[in-house]
């Protein structure tokens, strides 16, 4: 007899949308435990600086408490090798292609994740591409024209907010279709709303935060220019004041996944 072959892998959408369904099922069922989702070898918990327990799956951190959806960050690297005299076009495709991936439906999905979570994931997603950046330029980084890179920033929060806004819009579309009422029954009461829509602004913010995050302390224009920035928009009216509550509340240090059991432990 011969035996069957296996089933092919699963491509990556698929996998993110598995998780998508199967953290929101368990969420609607009362099961906010995604222990339940077993992967033997991907199963070590991790905690973050506020002691919350998030599992590991498939590149993913559920949270424990809340089934809302983080990328595993410590799976991420910033593979460049453009050298400290990159070019402006070379260093905004890299920056680009360092955020796609952090942006994913499944990380900023308003109907599965909160307000705060949707702004962590966005925040975390641009200190990625950031550092990936300040990698490409190495210990040049001081010393590099400040308007390359503050334009290439410039450049990805446009980037950013336009994949961050047509994500969650596909995530709310698909929500709603599988409503009572967008079948004709039911009432625009049980149509999911989600959180808050991230707003452009609030991308510009969390990118301008980043950049000041990942910045040497040498880079003493640069992070000027950055906090400027970052100034502006606070005093500008653009955010309101609970935009900027949720917004510092996502870029608090202690959101960060700082390891497993052991390490926690030592915290």
């Amino acid at each position: 007899c011969v035996p069957p072959s296996p089933p092919p892998p699963a491509s990556t959408a698929d996998t993110a949308d598995s998780v998508t369904a199967a953290a929101g099922s368990l969420a609607a069922a009362g099961h906010n435990d995604p222990r339940a989702l077993r992967a033997p070898a991907q199963g070590a918990s991790a905690t973050d600086g506020r002691a919350r327990r998030y599992f590991r799956w498939c590149g993913l951190l559920l949270n424990m408490a809340t089934c809302e959806v983080h990328p595993d960050m410590s799976r991420r690297r910033a593979h460049v090798s453009i050298g400290p005299r990159a070019h402006k076009p070379q260093l905004r495709a890299r920056m680009r292609t360092a955020v796609k991936a952090q942006l994913r439906a499944v990380f900023v999905d308003p109907t599965l994740n909160s307000a705060v979570a949707v702004r962590r994931n966005v925040y975390h997603g641009l200190l990625h591409a950031v550092s990936a950046a300040l990698a490409a330029v190495g210990r040049s980084a001081a010393a590099h024209p400040a308007g390359g890179l503050i334009g290439a920033v410039r450049e990805l929060i446009g980037f950013a907010a336009r994949a961050v806004r047509g994500n969650q819009l596909r995530c709310l579309g698909m929500a709603r279709a599988g409503t009572p009422d967008s079948r004709g029954g039911g009432s625009a009461a049980d149509t999911p709303r989600g959180s808050t829509l991230v707003d452009p602004s609030e991308v510009a913010w969390c990118a301008w935060t980043a950049l000041l995050t990942a910045l040497p302390a040498s880079c003493v224009g640069m992070r000027g220019d950055a906090r400027s920035r970052r100034t502006r928009l606070e005093v500008s009216g653009q955010l309101c004041a609970e935009s900027l509550q949720l917004l510092r509340a996502a870029a608090d240090a202690r959101n960060l996944v700082v390891g497993g059991e052991a390490q926690a432990r030592s915290i």
